[in-house]
């Protein structure tokens, strides 16, 4: 893993993907944990 100008920026992309990604699997998953 490289630690540069855009590797933040890529990081910070792919961790919002993937908490998105997350949470839409998690309600769609447990509607009912609401």
């Amino acid at each position: 893993m490289r630690h540069g100008p855009r590797a933040l920026p890529a990081s910070a992309r792919v961790r919002a993907m993937f908490a998105q990604t997350t949470q839409n699997w998690w309600w769609t998953a447990h509607p009912a944990a609401r």
